[in-house]
């Protein structure tokens, strides 16, 4: 956890808040940026994992796992779900692929994504041939 503001971590809520311009969470295969990150821990064999987590930020947030690269203003993580949702400005790049759109659902299981439009013609994709 780093932050150019506040960080609160309550081990008996199993609870955290990063607060700041330049806050971040980072672990072994995980970044995550934004001016407000707020979450939930659970300790699984002696090992704190998120359960859930929300971000946000005005300009745009930004999460980084092994494979995908996604950005928005606000992020919900729901581990029992195993779902990110991502909401307004939304970009997720993986590989040569690159999605826009508004509103945005990753499913971490089956590394799968859905991006959507409040306007139909919003949507779009970018796929670059390595070739190119």
């Amino acid at each position: 956890m780093q932050s150019d503001g506040e960080i609160n971590l309550d081990n008996i809520k199993s609870s955290f808040y990063i607060n700041g311009l330049n806050s971040k969470l980072i672990s072994d295969n995980i970044y995550i940026s934004g001016s407000e990150i707020n979450g939930n821990f659970e300790v699984i064999n002696d090992k704190r994992e998120i359960a859930n987590l929300t971000v946000e930020d005005e300009k745009k947030l930004n999460i980084t796992t092994d494979d995908i690269v996604m950005f928005s203003k606000r992020a919900i993580y729901n581990k029992k779900k195993s779902i990110i949702e991502l909401f307004e400005d939304v970009e997720i790049n993986r590989g040569n692929e690159i999605i826009t759109g508004d509103y945005g659902i990753l499913n971490t299981k089956k590394n799968s994504y859905k991006v959507s439009s409040n306007n139909s013609k919003k949507v779009k994709a970018v796929i670059m041939s390595p070739n190119e």
